[in-house]
């Protein structure tokens, strides 16, 4: 589907976001049951290290592909393949793509690797966040799990109003904008 073909895939609609969000909840999902233990404080330094421990593993394949498909674009495309991609490749190498709200160049370059630009950003988050999920009770934790329910619902209908009709700003809010991500 990434790669435009299997055509018959995009009757599903959303089938795709949905995917995207079950991959988020399974990743945190198992992160808990793995970390959640951590009941000490922590700094934001630590949860930045946490955060580069996790992603170094995959980072020299991103890097890999990113310029490779610069490369291609670049080769079959020309120089305006290569003057429309280049911004986007120094945010791309450091995986900060999901931050720029444009679609084009969030995701144009190395387009599935805008995800790794928001987990990157929730690895950063989860130590931190781990510490205080992990001090609640079961009602705290139910009262929190249903704000950040009420966050992402508040957040799509934010993104509504901020988008305007705008469905390329919409997407990007409530899809690869990290912070709308984390609530996942």
């Amino acid at each position: 589907g990434h790669a435009g073909s299997f055509s018959w895939l995009h009757a599903f609609g959303m089938l795709g976001a949905v995917g995207v969000s079950a991959f988020f909840v399974l990743s945190g999902f198992l992160m808990m049951f793995h970390y959640g233990g951590m009941k000490e404080r922590l700094s934001v330094m630590d949860s930045f290290f946490f955060a580069v421990g996790r992603m170094k593993r995959i980072y020299g394949l991103h890097v890999l592909t990113t310029v490779t498909v610069f490369l291609v674009y670049v080769f079959l495309g020309g120089m305006p393949a290569a003057e429309y991609h280049l911004p986007g490749l120094p945010l791309n190498l450091l995986m900060l793509q999901a931050w720029v709200p444009d679609i084009p160049r969030a995701t144009g370059l190395n387009g599935v690797s805008w995800y790794l630009s928001a987990v990157f950003f929730a690895y950063g988050c989860f130590p931190w966040l781990s510490c205080r999920i992990g001090r609640l009770g079961s009602r705290e934790t139910v009262a929190c799990l249903a704000g950040v329910i009420g966050l992402q619902i508040g957040g799509a209908l934010l993104a509504t109003v901020v988008a305007d009709g705008n469905k390329e700003l919409f997407l990007y809010l409530t899809y690869v904008f990290p912070v709308f991500r984390l609530g996942d």
